[in-house]
């Protein structure tokens, strides 16, 4: 009869080419698999195979994280925005705000209003100069952003 470690490092092999021969198995199958490797080939208790699944989890941590998240990468991911019909939309303001960020950089330059307008309205979130002013009208009343010099903006 094989010892605990010699039965470990058979699993071990196992889940590998369970890995690499299902590439769709997400952890709880592989450990099905694993489970049912075990039954096939030892027949033992309930309790044994659980902690043989537990040991061969811990032996291959890095792998099966790997797995997760390539088996992650391929899941499409779902606004639940598009079930109450409501689709995650970024505001204006919030593209204002990070515009004005990107160009404002680390040292937090102010920023020319012509620059800042024709950035925005080269995105395309902004439908022209007008809405991209009257954003920057609104940002500036709530205190989000202000005019240090005369046409030129930086975030407080």
């Amino acid at each position: 009869m094989p010892s605990r470690k010699e039965r470990l490092e058979e699993l071990a092999e196992h889940a590998r080419k369970v890995i690499s021969d299902h590439p769709d198995f997400d952890r709880q199958s592989i450990y099905q698999a694993l489970d049912e490797h075990i039954i096939l080939e030892w027949g033992s208790s309930q309790s044994t195979r659980k902690d043989y699944v537990v040991s061969i989890a811990a032996m291959l941590k890095d792998e099966l994280a790997k797995r997760d998240s390539e088996v992650e990468s391929k899941i499409p991911k779902l606004d639940m925005g598009v079930l109450y019909s409501k689709p995650i939309v970024v505001s204006k303001e919030k593209t204002f705000l990070e515009m004005l960020k990107r160009l404002t950089g680390p040292d937090d330059y102010d920023v020319d209003e012509k620059t800042l307008i024709s950035e925005l309205v080269r995105t395309g979130k902004l439908a022209d100069e007008q809405e991209a002013r009257t954003v920057l009208i609104r940002l500036n009343r709530e205190g989000q952003v202000f005019e240090r010099r005369p046409g030129k903006w930086a975030k407080p």
